[in-house]
């Protein structure tokens, strides 16, 4: 794995959750298990229990859906012993008694270690753990019961919270948190909500180069090679267009290709691209609002704001003549205002034999300065506007389209910001690549309402305590309800 990859394993791992449960089982020792070698002892139960013990404690591995499962630091505690069948009554010293259908007695203390983002979702339960350990062992589970759980953060192992089946002797019966665990554990939440690990998830932003496909691979051919497609000496293996995307960019910074991209930009266009594995996360940044929304805050985390450099095109520069312009073309306020209200108003047009409304945008006028590069040796040409334009929603080529309605002509165009706390100063050069940090994420997923739609979503101790209220008055009115029929029967 590569270095990214390893420094955001170790981030997650900082603040993961590590479970630790305890089973009290009894073991019915099985054939395998009773032909093991077990020493020169008298005592065949010692010598038994030592063979178990140390396998038990021995890590080992195995595969689950195609991927491999480690299960290593298992604790285990021997308790005591009985046989099923007493077949031998008279002997009373364990020395002479027979192994077979002996039953064992033990705690097994089996942890989680911290899950990274790739084992997080395939991680198996340590009840299966359990069952695969003892049948490795060659031992039967005739009983198993969780006694402990302990929940705690790696750093902070002493503040976690330990819930202990002692506390709640009858089989059925429940319990309510006291105030220290529910503290302990509303502790654990919020740190982990802080650094937005209860769905792991992983994210980086791209300065997309220009020139570069946004897609896995590059489908377009250039009409000078269609006579070629079908040359049996072109190389099968040979991409289709030529044109790299932006995965390979990505992995030549040494960044993962399964990260899904969100909100795709035309070979011709380059910025700010954002990538993530979480699903849901991604639609929450790819899918539009309408412009009227009233949700300003929302509305800021929607919006993807565009740099845009444009000339004036031959419409534009006819129209000065018309007007009566200076000719070095110093006169661009009423140029200026026409630009902006074409590119800020509505419009519509027709994609694919359907007719495509795109609404109201927003414009920011930046500077009109002459470039003689543009000029071409005269002085009322060469004049270039920078513009920066936010839109809610990405219809086909919806800036370019705008820019064409204003009879300029678009020279770059650069996305400079999106997600709210995104902006194309994070990968400065062409080609850059950086991880998000865990605060950036959650302010992301908390600009955009992730953690009132069940993403985060966690009850503060108010609500825990009005839940706590209204079930203990449906169980006093149960009970007193269950009384008043006692009393008529």
């Amino acid at each position: 794995m590569n270095r990214n990859a390893d420094k955001f394993d170790n981030e997650v791992s900082a603040f993961s959750v590590n479970i630790s449960e305890t089973f009290r089982v009894q073991l019915l020792l099985g054939k395998t298990i009773l032909k093991e070698p077990t020493g020169n002892g008298y005592d065949p139960v010692q010598n038994m229990k030592a063979v178990l013990m140390k396998k038990l404690q021995r890590p080992f591995t195995y595969r689950r859906r195609n991927r491999e499962v480690n299960v290593d630091g298992v604790q285990s505690s021997f308790l005591d012993w009985f046989q099923l069948q007493d077949m031998n009554e008279n002997k009373k010293n364990s020395s002479e008694l027979e192994m077979k259908n002996v039953v064992f007695i033990m705690d097994i203390t089996i942890s989680h270690k911290p899950a990274t983002y790739v084992a997080s979702s395939h991680r198996s339960r340590a009840s299966r753990h359990l069952h695969r350990l003892v049948n490795r062992c060659g031992c039967h589970i005739l009983n198993a019961k969780r006694t402990q759980l302990k929940i705690f953060l790696p750093a902070e192992e002493n503040s976690g919270i330990v819930l202990d089946l002692n506390r709640i002797p009858e089989e059925g019966s429940y319990r309510w948190l006291s105030e220290d665990e529910e503290a302990a554990f509303l502790n654990i939440v919020r740190k982990l909500e802080t650094h937005s690990k209860l769905h792991q998830c992983r994210a980086f932003v791209m300065h997309k180069p220009l020139r570069v496909v946004s897609s896995t691979v590059d489908t377009d051919i250039k009409q000078d090679d269609e006579d070629d497609a079908d040359d049996s000496s072109k190389d099968c293996n040979e991409p289709v267009g030529g044109r790299p995307t932006v995965y390979d960019v990505a992995a030549a910074a040494g960044f993962p290709r399964d990260c899904s991209l969100v909100g795709r930009l035309d070979a011709d266009t380059s910025g700010l691209m954002f990538f993530t594995d979480n699903s849901q996360l991604a639609r929450a940044v790819r899918d539009p609002i309408a412009a009227s929304s009233a949700d300003s805050s929302l509305k800021r985390f929607k919006a993807k704001e565009y740099a845009l450099l444009m000339l004036p095109g031959k419409k534009v520069l006819k129209n000065r003549r018309l007007r009566g312009g200076d000719d070095s073309g110093r006169d661009g306020t009423i140029e200026v205002a026409n630009l902006m209200r074409i590119l800020t108003e509505p419009f519509s047009f027709r994609k694919g034999g359907r007719e495509l409304a795109v609404g109201p945008s927003e414009a920011t006028f930046v500077r009109r300065y002459h470039d003689p590069q543009w000029s071409h040796g005269r002085a009322d040409l060469g004049w270039c506007v920078e513009v920066r334009v936010r839109i809610l929603e990405g219809k086909h080529h919806q800036i370019r389209r705008a820019v064409k309605r204003a009879g300029f002509l678009l020279l770059t165009l650069q996305r400079v910001q999106m997600a709210g706390v995104l902006s194309i100063e994070m990968v400065p050069r062409p080609g850059d690549c950086r991880w998000l940090t865990a605060e950036e994420l959650w302010d992301i997923k908390k600009g955009l309402g992730l953690d009132q739609h069940g993403d985060f979503r966690v009850r503060n101790n108010n609500a825990i305590r009005r839940k706590r209220k209204e079930l203990k008055d449906i169980d006093s009115n149960v009970s007193q309800e269950a009384e008043h029929r006692l009393t008529v029967l």
